[in-house]
């Protein structure tokens, strides 16, 4: 997708491969605008911008933020970066993301022309009728490599 926003897209990680404390300087060095992560990590990132003297709200410009949210807050995300829009998804490193939430932010739009969905039953695998439980099971319509993409670093 960045290359349809002209977005400069910088991987960091969850503090191990880019420190926390270097991915919010990166974020001021860079004006990052959007946030793309998991929600309690994206919590600790305001954090750690305030430990270090960045304030999360004048000094970083985060206008959106897209993340597998679940159950958390929502509104005190928001809030710790200035009012940004969250907005969830799902996904898993497998499949890539599956669903993801839109504007109407009531619910989360399975991206049909990416995955073919179904639930099954969680003893036989038969399919189960509409509005029962069971294992999801999602066919990924187009992939050819491990998420994120073949211009991951290759495995030596």
């Amino acid at each position: 997708m960045i290359h349809w926003t002209s977005a400069l897209f910088m991987s960091a990680g969850t503090g191990v491969e880019t420190r926390s404390v270097r991915q919010v300087g990166l974020m001021k060095d860079f004006g990052a605008t959007v946030i793309v992560g998991f929600a309690d990590y994206i919590k600790k990132l305001a954090r750690v911008a305030e430990e270090e003297g960045i304030d999360p709200v004048k000094d970083l410009k985060v206008r959106m933020i897209s993340g597998h949210l679940g159950r958390e807050d929502k509104a005190a995300l928001s809030k710790a970066w200035g009012g940004a829009a969250c907005f969830d998804w799902y996904g898993v490193g497998d499949t890539g993301v599956i669903a993801g939430e839109g504007p109407d932010r009531d619910g989360l739009y399975v991206m049909e022309d990416a995955q073919y969905l179904e639930i099954a039953d969680i003893d036989t695998g038969r399919p189960v009728a509409d509005g029962e439980s069971g294992d999801m099971i999602c066919t990924c319509l187009y992939k050819d490599d491990i998420y994120p993409s073949s211009a991951s670093t290759p495995m030596t």
